[in-house]
């Protein structure tokens, strides 16, 4: 071969050499990322994986939200895997990434996409009723108002962070567990659907039932704890309510009254009240007032009740004054509080076990006075009397009910509002 073809064809070499070299460089910038994916964590997270040139040395993340036009770069990695976060709830997010070699970025990847699971209910507490209050074991659920939830639905579960069992749905942001046993710990989470899919767990939260109350049991009130009867179908307290200002958490103002001033008597008798301070705010027959909660001031039908339950006749239940037989002697009790008289000298005394006290009153048109230890009880109902034909007298009084040393039946009459009486709380059964 000739000289000149020699250096020819080492001329062609070098160029297809070049040639070879500048195309595989060049395919390696220009080859994307292969096998993008997007996959679903949560309502605000999309985690996002390919496969990537070894010699990558960064990755970008592009990202564009349903309806939007163009991507934008929200990130990059030196990993071949990218999380994706603060997105926004059952929202489709499309995504495609680069890959950088040799300081050049190469195209873009083929699309990938995912949409976000639904809200998830934030703020989730859950609290156990008193059963004392309700009668019955439930567990109360709140949660936070979700944006887009159509529906949430509940779960609990008997142990922490095992599966959970479905228990109820609701379309408000709070749930009542009934189904329960008592002094046992339940696991609860909350989902929402939204568009008709469900999405992720919420935070778990726990709540511990208390011990089964039966009335005739003790009540914890106030820092102080009462006996409770049942008579008929109704709870009452066998005991005179003694609650004073800051003793629960009452929002109103509470005023008690000891007999004479000496805080003794309110030990031995119970406090006496005015209406404003059993009232605590509230109207209309039955209200709570100072009572716990789930209990309530008798009004003048839950006393007839259970004077009806004592035996009093139909043709005396509705009169005023002193009526019935020896009602009043079963209601009362504590022998020696009671100065001698008719009352305590029956037969009936202290039968029904309610054991009322003769712890006195004051009266309306001074309440620096005290009147009838020893002789009287007097019980004050919910039930407005005014417009009572024998109790037009008082301009704002309330239908009680009086128990005398010299009487075994019950009075039934009106109380101003400004004088002072006893309290027993009840409860229907």
């Amino acid at each position: 071969m000739n000289p000149e073809k020699r250096v020819l064809l080492i001329v062609i070499g070098a160029i297809i050499v070049i040639a070879l070299i500048a195309m595989f460089v060049y395919l390696r910038v220009d080859n994307a990322p292969t096998h993008l994916s997007a996959e679903i964590v949560s309502s605000s997270q999309i985690r996002l994986s390919w496969a990537g040139d070894v010699d990558a040395t960064q990755y970008n993340i592009y990202r564009k939200k349903e309806g939007a036009e163009s991507y934008a770069r929200v990130g990059f990695t030196k990993e071949k895997e990218f999380l994706d976060e603060e997105l926004d709830p059952n929202t489709t997010y499309f995504y495609k990434v680069t890959q950088v070699v040799s300081f050049k970025e190469s195209r873009q990847s083929k699309r990938a996409s995912a949409t976000t699971a639904p809200g998830v209910p934030t703020g989730i507490q859950a609290q156990a009723t008193d059963f004392q209050e309700e009668l019955q074991l439930k567990i109360d659920l709140f949660w936070d108002y979700s944006i887009g939830a159509e529906e949430y639905v509940v779960y609990r579960s008997e142990d922490e962070k095992v599966i959970y069992e479905k228990i109820g749905t609701t379309t408000n942001e709070n749930y009542s567990d009934t189904d329960l046993l008592p002094e046992k710990t339940y696991y609860y989470a909350v989902t929402q659907i939204t568009e008709g899919q469900e999405g992720v767990y919420s935070d778990e939260v726990s709540a511990t039932t208390g011990a089964v109350w039966e009335c005739g049991e003790t009540l914890e009130y106030g820092g102080k704890h009462y006996k409770t009867i049942r008579i008929g179908e109704q709870c009452w307290f066998k005991e005179n309510l003694n609650i004073a200002e800051n003793e629960t958490d009452l929002r109103c103002e509470v005023e008690r009254h000891c007999y004479n001033d000496e805080r003794i008597m309110c030990g031995v008798y119970g406090g006496l009240y005015d209406f404003a301070s059993i009232a605590c705010g509230q109207s209309g027959e039955g209200f709570q007032g100072i009572c716990p909660r789930g209990w309530r001031i008798p009004s003048d039908n839950d006393w007839i009740r259970i004077e009806t339950e004592l035996g009093m006749r139909e043709t005396e239940i509705k009169k005023y004054g002193f009526r019935g037989g020896d009602e009043g002697s079963k209601l009362a009790g504590n022998y020696n509080l009671w100065k001698d008289g008719n009352l305590r000298r029956s037969s009936s005394f202290s039968l029904s076990r309610m054991d009322a006290l003769p712890g006195g009153y004051q009266p309306g048109f001074n309440i620096r006075l005290f009147y009838n230890m020893g002789e009287s009880a007097i019980f004050w109902s919910s039930t407005r009397a005014n417009e009572d034909e024998d109790c037009t007298y008082w301009e704002d009084a309330y239908s009680m009910r009086e128990i005398r040393y010299d009487n075994t039946g019950i009075r039934r009459d009106c109380h101003p509002a400004s004088a002072t009486g006893q309290v027993r709380c009840m409860r229907d059964y």
